[in-house]
């Protein structure tokens, strides 16, 4: 036991995913908070499971009074009092006793330590993972809003209006029993009130208009508009709204 620390996989040094601790594949969907732990806790009884749990203090204890006796026996502490005699041959065996419990706990202190920087280098590649997706996201997102501007004649929030309606499509079906329209729709400002024009020439459907922020529902002819979904789903008085606020263009400073 006095060997174990020399063992490959605790040298220090080198990666951490070498050896045995490449075989610790880590579990997935841990909640936040927790994964690093659990993970280490699983790699701990992996390394332990291919290392083996090593001697016992009974085992070792067996060790240390059987060379005591033989030492005894060889003649150690001869022509000495019994406690010297004693003293004298358990002195060897004594000292490794001691040594062999202190190897085991640095073993397993080293143990429990590769385990948590294997947890801890898995979490870091996944959040690297996810900020690196989360990047190439946002990058199609941006992509996908200028050509919304551009095939629909669409300003940036107006764009990044109807991108998070197309998102959450497949819920609004799901919701609703109606398809939803991929372009976006135009409402007219009528006496006070937004109007859908034609109405029983428009499909059945669940429609978006980016410019006033509004959700449509057209059913068997007649038309819902409501802030959000849930509105669609009963028929509501149609609200005394204003139009939006049209600002004049800024002068130019030149002559």
């Amino acid at each position: 036991m006095s060997k174990v620390l020399k063992r490959p996989m605790f040298r220090i040094g080198g990666s951490t995913n070498d050896g045995v601790v490449s075989l610790a594949t880590p579990r997935k969907n841990y909640q936040e908070g927790s994964d690093v732990t659990q993970q280490a806790e699983m790699n701990r009884k992996l390394f332990q499971q291919f290392v083996g749990p090593g001697r016992s203090e009974r085992n070792r204890l067996m060790d240390l009074l059987l060379e005591g006796s033989l030492e005894l026996g060889a003649g150690a502490g001869a022509g000495k009092k019994l406690p010297q005699a004693l003293a004298l041959s358990f002195k060897g065996p004594a000292q490794r006793f001691i040594k062999s419990g202190q190897d085991e706990e640095n073993f397993q202190r080293q143990l429990g330590l590769s385990a948590v920087t294997s947890a801890l280098k898995r979490r870091d590649e996944m959040e690297l993972a996810k900020l690196k997706y989360g990047m190439e996201a946002r990058k199609e997102t941006e992509m996908r809003k200028k050509e919304l501007m551009q095939q629909y004649t669409l300003n940036y929030t107006e764009a990044d209006r109807f991108q998070n309606f197309l998102n959450k499509s497949k819920g609004i079906e799901a919701t609703t029993g109606l398809s939803v329209s991929s372009a976006p729709f135009s409402l007219v400002f009528n006496k006070g009130k937004l109007q859908v024009p034609s109405v029983k020439n428009i499909p059945e459907g669940i429609y978006y208009d980016p410019k006033y922020n509004k959700y449509v529902k057209i059913q068997t002819g007649t038309f819902v508009i409501g802030d959000s979904v849930q509105e669609l789903m009963k028929p509501v008085a149609q609200k005394q709204i204003s139009p939006p606020l049209e600002y004049p263009p800024i002068a130019s400073d030149s002559p």
